[in-house]
């Protein structure tokens, strides 16, 4: 019987990796940011029962809940449907919208919002978007302290069932410590894997060869106990796996547990199944109840403990006395400007898009995140700079120029700028320029090279709206900063030019969030950034403006991670309309 114990134990490893039948739940999020930072948001849930058990009628209230509900315009709150519709300020007024409940536990998993410039050079602006996603557990060391006590729970009484049962046939004085040791840290050496190969995932978002990563591992580790899990490909695996594990369980209990007379009884398959096994179920029961009180006693105990382990997102997977939905998250998020950084995948109409599962998001949960450039017409053209940037290597040319070196933006220099575009006009800049007693006078010299072949485009002022002229075919790289500037500027149009758009925030003077690094020289073409090991994708150190808040997955297309040349979106784009919901 020792052996059905260690099988109960490896049944539990194999539910890591295989769910089990749960009702399903859908989730679509829907979240619009407008130019002038305010934002859209939209919730949908639906619940439907597993198909192999229609008869469920799974309630989202047993695993959700809407205390966010309050804040938004519309709001439809059913038993198998939930919807909620909003307009923000900012995502300052917007609460933790998808709280789940841990089982047993008043344990909450939930989100938050970021949305805040990095970076306000004048005539564009850097922005990050980042919704982060959490789950419950504290960290890894925690968890596996959680697994040992749920041995000290339930070995206990395992261990005095079957001495009452069997004490006097076999011998068990080596089964208790093989369970609570070998067998113990074995678990906890697959436990920590699995927090590995999360933690390694660059992007964050789960993907097949995670799942084939664990399973891998877990074969790996069986072997060393003696025990060949099938290969993945192997038709019907879960019932081999079963029937390899019954088998090992028999030969490790004849192993550990001999008979104490010679010749005896060897433990066999009889033991674990038929009578004899609801037999020790029965005693197992009357154990629990009194040492704990009741069976109810002793899962709430266990309830407390799992969460602990194993979070909101596998609780319900590894202890099926929860019954715990399946769901599956669908994002869809529009950013004004053009997004040049995302570890989502962007579809055609530009919109980012991330789709996972619950799963997905345990242990280490999931950080959704986007970096967008908008440029601000209005004050190029006013400037007559009209066109200005034409590539991300001009952007980065930018903030070069821009910082000093200690990396920090130039106060003079950003003054300077604010005051040209206020009075419209490159004099303060020009000014700046030629007075070498100023600190900042060198790069000021830097800027105006760097927008001189579009003051040379023409002169009057485009309407704020107009689309930038097309990029050249091959980006010029930008000149040196100690090359003497440019020759005399274009006059400024005669014709007046209406200011920009009341939506578009007046330029901060404020030092950017995560300024990047001086000493780093422009590259000649965007190359994707390197990415980083975090565990939800934490920002790289500051190397470069167009370094991402998170790290990006090797599988996103380069192109798709910096952007292209065909056009830039500008601030000014035309506010979206909110999705409708109907009640």
């Amino acid at each position: 019987m020792g052996s059905g114990k260690n099988w109960l134990f490896l049944l539990g490893l194999l539910w890591l990796i295989f769910p089990g039948c749960s009702p399903r739940v859908i989730c679509t999020v829907e979240t619009v940011v407008l130019p002038d930072y305010t934002c859209q948001r939209i919730i949908r849930f639906e619940a439907s029962p597993d198909p192999n058990y229609p008869s469920q009628r799974p309630r989202l209230g047993d695993y959700f809940q809407f205390p966010a509900a309050e804040f938004y315009d519309t709001y439809l709150a059913q038993p198998e449907k939930a919807a909620f519709l909003g307009a923000f300020d900012s995502f300052d007024h917007i609460p933790p919208d998808l709280t789940r409940l841990t089982p047993g536990t008043s344990r909450l998993a939930g989100n938050r919002f970021a949305f805040r410039v990095a970076a306000d050079l004048v005539f564009f602006v850097l922005a990050d978007f980042d919704e982060t996603i959490t789950d419950v557990i504290v960290s890894r060391e925690d968890g596996a302290a959680a697994i040992r006590d749920l041995f000290r729970l339930v070995l206990p009484e395992v261990m005095v069932v079957l001495n009452a049962r069997y004490g006097s046939k076999f011998d068990l004085s080596r089964l208790e410590a093989w369970l609570g040791g070998d067998i113990l840290n074995r678990l906890i050496q697959l436990y920590n894997g699995s927090w590995d190969i999360r933690r390694a995932k660059r992007s964050g978002v789960t993907s097949p060869g995670e799942f084939v990563e664990l399973y891998v591992f877990a074969k790996e580790m069986a072997a060393r106990e003696g025990l060949e899990l099938a290969d993945l490909a192997t038709p019907d695996l879960w019932q081999e796996n079963i029937r390899r594990l019954k088998a090992f369980a028999i030969r490790k209990a004849r192993e550990i547990c001999p008979p104490r007379q010679s010749g005896g009884e060897q433990i066999s398959d009889g033991l674990l199944s038929g009578s004899a096994g609801e037999e020790l179920l029965g005693a197992l029961q009357k154990a629990v109840t009194a040492r704990h009180g009741s069976i109810n006693a002793y899962l709430a105990k266990l309830g407390e403990v799992f969460p602990r382990a194993f979070g909101a997102y596998l609780t319900g997977t590894v202890m099926p006395i929860y019954t715990i939905p399946d769901v599956t998250y669908y994002y869809r998020l529009r950013l004004p400007g053009m997004v040049i950084q995302t570890n989502g995948i962007r579809d055609v109409g530009g919109d980012i898009l991330w789709n996972f599962a619950d799963r997905d998001l345990a242990f280490t949960g999931q950080s959704l995140w986007a970096r967008t450039l908008f440029v601000r017409e209005s004050i190029t053209s006013a400037l007559d700079v009209r066109g200005f940037p034409s590539s991300l290597a001009e952007v980065e040319r930018m903030f070069v120029l821009s910082l000093d070196a200690n990396g920090q933006i130039r106060e003079k220099l950003l003054l300077t700028l604010q005051q040209a575009a206020g009075v419209r006009s490159l004099s303060p800049l020009e000014a700046l320029a030629g007075d070498p007693g100023q600190p900042d006078s060198q790069a000021a010299r830097g800027v105006l090279e760097l927008l001189g072949k579009y003051r040379q485009r023409g002169s009057g002022a485009a309407a704020p709206n107009t689309p930038p002229a097309p990029p050249p075919a091959t980006p010029v790289p930008p000149p040196a900063a100690a090359t003497p500037p440019a020759a005399a500027p274009t006059p400024p149009p005669a014709a007046p030019v209406s200011p920009p758009a009341a939506t578009v925030p007046p330029p901060a003077a404020a030092t950017p969030t995560r300024p990047p690094v001086a000493t780093v020289p422009p590259p000649a073409a965007p190359t994707p950034p390197p990415a980083s090991t975090g565990a939800t994708g934490a920002p790289p150190p500051a190397g470069s403006p167009l370094s991402p808040i998170k790290s990006l997955d090797d599988s996103e297309n380069p192109a798709d991670s910096v952007g292209g040349d065909d056009g830039w979106s500008t601030i000014a784009a035309p506010p979206l309309p909110p999705p409708a919901v109907s009640r």
